[in-house]
C-alpha cells in the first residue's frame, strides 16, 4: 500500500506541477536532470515526447527578474511579443504567428493556460509570472489536447503547489532604476498529514520610460499587486484535491506612444520633440491617459485513482476587467478628448479526463471539454472629426463650425459556448517504435448583441441596432505521430496535426449594417508538419535538439486598416505560411558553468497577391490598382533569425556559500510591424545583453544580485502602431521597460 500510495502521488503531482527538474550536479559529474512535462496530459521526459515544446523552470525564470508572459521571448527565440495600443490590444506570438486584433470576437491563436485552465481573452493574461514551477511553451497546432484556440501553439503555465513535508517561506526585492520596485513573498506548509497550503503575493510599481517634454511627467508608470492561494487535500491514498484562488489588480497611466513620424495635417501643432524611429518623449499637455485591470479565478482540480487508472477534473471560473483611456493623436490637440472603453470577460470551464496506465504496447487519454464566455464591452469616444477643424490653438483646444462633433458610443456582447471530446493514443508496435494518434471533435456556438444609439459623423456611420445574431461551427482536429529510438539517447519523431480558431465576429464600434451582413468570419485553421531529433550526449551532459516545420494556415483571421472607412477592420487574409529550423540546447561543460539557449531561422509570410497598399506606395513600389502582392512581403513580427542564450557561472567560497556571474544575451533580425509592408514600420535588427552577479549564502538561503538590463543601451521598439486619421496619420512608437541601459539589485531569504 505505501508503494502504491507513493507512486500515485507523484502521478498527481507532476501533473499539477509539484515534481520539478532541479538543476543536478553531482560531486563527480555535472549531468542535464530529466526535465518533467505534461504536454501531452500525463507525465513524461520532455525529451521522449514527439511535439515541439521547451520548458523554462521557474529558477531560469527567476534568474532572469522575469516580469511577465513577455519575457518568455528572452530565453526562448521561437517566441516574440507585440505591445500593442494598451495591453488588451497586445499579443503573444510563437513561430510568427498571433493575434493583433483588438476584437472580443476574435480568439488569440496561441492558447494561454494556468494550472490546466484555459484563458478566453488575450489581455487577460498579461500578469505577473509568481511563484512559477515552470511553462511549457508547446509550438505549433496543439488542437487535439488543448482546444480550439491554439492553431499557432500553447503556453502553459504550472504554480507550485503547497509544501506537504515542511513549513516554508521566501521573499523577494527588487529595486532598479525608474523608481521600480518589487516585493513578493510566499508561504507553504503542512496543515495535518492530509491537508496543507501555499499562499503567495506580490506587489510592484515602477515609473515608465516616456517623458512629457512639456510637462516633465513620465507615462507608462505601473502599479500592481495580488496574490494566490492554493490548499490541498489528500484524505486517501487515490484521492487529491486542489483548491486555488488568484486575484491582481494592475494600474497605469497608459498608454502614451512617442511619434515615429508627425501627422501630416498641417493644423496639428508642432510638439517641438524630434520625430523618429527611436523617439521615446511625447508632448500630451496634460492629457488623462490611463489602463487599469483586475483578474479574479478560482479552480478545482481533483485526481481520483481508480485501480491503475487515473481521472481527472478541473473547473474553473475567471472574471477579468479592463478600462482604459489613451491620447489618440499623441499630440496636445485635443482632437479626440475622450477615447474612454471597458471590457468584462466572464469564463467558466470543466474538463474531465481519463489516463490509462502505460501498458506494455499501449495508453490512452480521453477526455470531455466545456467553455462558457461572456465579453461585455463598451466605447465612448468624443471629439472634434479632423477634416472639419479649422484651427488648433496652442493650447491644444479646437476651432471648428457647429455640428462638427464626434461621438462614437457603441456597447457590445459576445458569448461563446464550446463543447468538445478528444482522446489520443499512444501504440508500440515493435520496441523503440511508438505511434501517436488522437483527435478531438468540437462543437460551438456564438451569440452578438450589438447597439450604437448614435450616429458616427467621423466614420460616417449612422445609429446601428439593437441587433442580433447567432452563430455555430463544428470542427475535427487530429494528429498522428511516430517516433524511433535509436539509442537511449537519440531520437527521432515525425508529425501531422491541425489547428483550428472559431469563427471570428467582428465586433468594432464602427460596425455597418453591410459588415454585420457578412459575419462571420470563417475559421482559422492550420496544418503543421514537422520532423524532429532529441539527442543527448557527452554522459549527459549535452542535449541537442533540432526541429524542422512546415505550417500553412487557411483563413487567417488578420486585421488591416481600411483607408476608405478610416477603421480597422478584420477580414479573412486568406492562407500564410511559417515555415523553419529551431535548435535548442543545453551543456554543463562543468560543475560550475551551465549554458542553454536556441537559434530559429523562420520563414513566414503570405501567400496571395492581393494585399492593399501602403500610403505613398506608387507602381514603381509595386502597387497597382490600389493592390500589391504581398507574396514579397515579410510576415508582422516575424524575423527571419532570432536566437538567445543563457550561461550562468558559479564559484563556490566555502561549503554553504557561493558566487555567480551570468549573461542573458538574445538578437533578432529586423522585422516589419505593418500588414501593408510600409517600410516606414520597419524595426531594424538589435541585439541585447543583460549581466547579472551575485552570492548565495547559508545553503541559499540568502542571496544578494545585483544586474544591469540592455547593457549595451541598444535601443529598439516593441511595435510600431499607425493612430488613423483621428491622429492625422501620425505613426508611432511603442517603448519597451528596456528601452534605456538600467541597473537594479535583488534580495531574496528562504526558510
Amino acid at each position: 500500500m505505501a508503494s502504491s500510495l507513493q507512486t500515485r502521488f507523484a502521478g498527481f503531482a507532476a501533473l499539477s506541477g509539484v515534481l520539478a527538474a532541479e538543476p543536478s550536479v553531482s560531486a563527480a559529474e555535472p549531468t542535464i536532470p530529466a526535465v518533467v512535462v505534461t504536454a501531452q496530459k500525463r507525465t513524461e521526459n520532455v525529451q521522449e515526447v514527439p511535439l515541439a515544446v521547451t520548458v523554462v523552470s521557474g529558477a531560469d525564470l527567476q534568474h532572469i527578474n522575469a516580469l511577465g508572459i513577455a519575457d518568455l521571448s528572452l530565453v526562448i527565440p521561437s517566441v516574440t511579443f507585440n505591445t500593442g495600443r494598451e495591453l488588451r490590444d497586445s499579443s503573444i506570438r510563437i513561430r510568427g504567428i498571433g493575434t493583433d486584433v483588438f476584437a472580443a470576437g476574435i480568439e488569440p491563436s496561441v492558447s494561454t493556460v494556468i494550472d490546466g485552465v484555459v484563458l478566453a481573452q488575450q489581455g487577460s493574461f498579461f500578469n505577473d509570472m509568481d511563484d512559477l514551477e515552470r511553462v511549457e511553451v508547446l509550438r505549433g497546432p496543439q488542437g487535439t489536447l488543448f482546444g480550439k484556440n491554439s492553431s499557432a501553439g500553447a503556453i502553459a503555465f504550472v504554480t507550485r503547489n503547497p509544501n506537504f513535508k515542511a513549513l516554508e517561506a521566501s521573499s523577494n526585492v527588487l529595486l532598479a532604476a525608474n523608481q521600480e520596485y518589487r516585493v513578493n513573498g510566499v508561504i507553504s506548509g503542512p496543515l495535518s498529514h492530509s491537508t496543507a497550503f501555499r499562499l503567495t503575493a506580490f506587489y510592484r510599481q515602477n515609473d515608465g520610460v516616456v517623458t512629457d517634454v512639456a510637462t516633465g511627467a513620465t507615462y507608462n508608470d505601473v502599479a500592481a499587486y495580488g496574490f494566490r492561494g492554493k490548499l490541498q487535500w489528500r484524505p486517501q491514498d487515490f484521492v487529491d484535491l486542489l483548491l486555488s484562488i488568484d486575484a491582481q489588480r494592475f494600474d497605469s497611466n497608459c498608454c502614451a506612444l512617442p511619434v515615429r513620424v508627425a501627422s501630416t495635417n498641417p493644423i496639428v501643432p508642432s510638439t517641438g520633440i524630434a520625430v523618429g524611429p527611436l523617439n521615446d518623449a511625447v508632448a500630451l499637455g496634460g492629457t488623462n491617459v490611463f489602463a487599469k485591470q483586475e483578474n479574479y479565478g478560482a479552480s478545482v482540480t481533483a485526481n481520483f485513482g481508480l485501480g491503475d487508472y487515473s481521472v481527472t477534473y478541473i473547473g474553473g471560473a475567471r472574471e477579468w476587467t479592463a478600462a482604459g483611456d489613451f491620447d489618440v493623436d499623441s499630440t496636445p490637440a485635443r482632437i479626440v478628448t475622450s477615447n474612454f472603453s471597458t471590457s468584462d470577460a466572464k469564463q467558466m470551464s470543466h474538463e474531465l479526463r481519463l489516463v490509462s496506465p502505460l501498458f506494455g504496447r499501449a495508453n490512452y487519454v480521453l477526455g470531455l471539454f466545456y467553455f462558457d464566455t461572456d465579453v461585455d464591452q463598451a466605447l465612448d469616444r468624443r471629439g472634434t472629426r479632423i477634416n472639419l477643424i479649422t484651427a488648433i490653438n496652442p493650447d491644444g483646444t479646437i476651432q471648428a463650425p457647429p455640428g462638427s462633433e464626434l461621438a462614437l458610443v457603441a456597447n457590445t456582447t459576445i458569448k461563446t459556448q464550446n463543447v468538445s471530446a478528444y482522446g489520443q493514443a499512444n501504440f508500440r508496435p515493435v520496441d523503440r517504435l511508438t505511434l501517436t494518434a488522437g483527435a478531438r471533435v468540437i462543437a460551438e456556438k456564438q451569440d452578438l448583441d450589438f447597439f450604437r444609439p448614435l450616429p458616427s459623423p467621423f466614420y460616417g456611420l449612422g445609429a446601428f441596432g439593437p441587433v442580433a445574431a447567432e452563430y455555430s461551427d463544428d470542427a475535427t482536429i487530429v494528429k498522428a505521430a511516430a517516433r524511433f529510438d535509436w539509442t537511449e539517447a537519440f531520437g527521432t519523431y515525425v508529425s501531422y496535426s491541425t489547428g483550428y480558431k472559431g469563427k471570428g465576429v467582428f465586433n468594432s464600434p464602427a460596425l455597418s449594417p453591410v459588415i454585420f451582413a457578412a459575419l462571420p468570419l470563417d475559421a482559422e485553421t492550420s496544418q503543421l508538419w514537422e520532423i524532429g531529433l532529441r539527442s543527448r550526449w557527452l554522459s549527459n551532459r549535452l542535449t541537442l535538439n533540432l526541429t524542422g516545420f512546415l505550417t500553412k494556415f487557411e483563413n487567417y483571421q488578420q486585421q488591416a486598416f481600411d483607408a476608405g472607412l478610416g477603421i480597422f477592420v478584420v477580414t479573412n487574409a486568406g492562407a500564410i505560411h511559417t515555415n523553419g529550423i529551431e535548435l535548442e540546447f543545453a551543456y554543463v561543460p562543468s560543475k560550475r558553468l551551465s549554458i542553454s539557449g536556441g537559434v530559429t531561422y523562420l520563414d513566414a509570410g503570405y501567400d496571395y497577391r492581393t494585399g492593399p497598399c501602403y500610403a505613398g506606395q506608387t507602381a514603381a513600389l509595386g502597387c497597382v490598382g490600389g493592390r500589391q502582392d504581398l507574396r514579397r512581403g515579410s510576415f508582422v513580427n516575424a524575423p527571419d533569425l532570432r536566437y538567445t542564450i543563457l550561461a550562468r557561472y558559479t564559484q563556490p567560497l566555502s561549503a554553504a556559500s557561493q558566487v555567480y556571474g551570468q549573461i542573458n544575451f538574445r538578437w533578432q533580425d529586423d522585422v516589419q510591424f505593418a500588414y501593408d509592408q510600409d517600410p516606414r514600420f520597419n524595426q531594424r535588427a538589435y541585439g541585447i545583453a543583460d549581466f547579472k552577479v551575485g552570492a548565495s549564502i547559508a545553503d541559499g538561503r540568502y542571496d544578494v544580485s545585483a544586474f544591469v538590463k540592455n547593457a549595451f543601451d541598444q535601443q529598439y521598439v516593441s511595435n510600431v502602431v499607425g493612430q488613423g486619421p483621428a491622429g492625422g496619420g501620425a505613426i508611432v512608437n511603442a517603448i519597451p521597460r528596456d528601452f534605456h541601459r538600467y541597473f537594479g539589485i535583488e534580495l531574496a531569504a528562504r526558510f
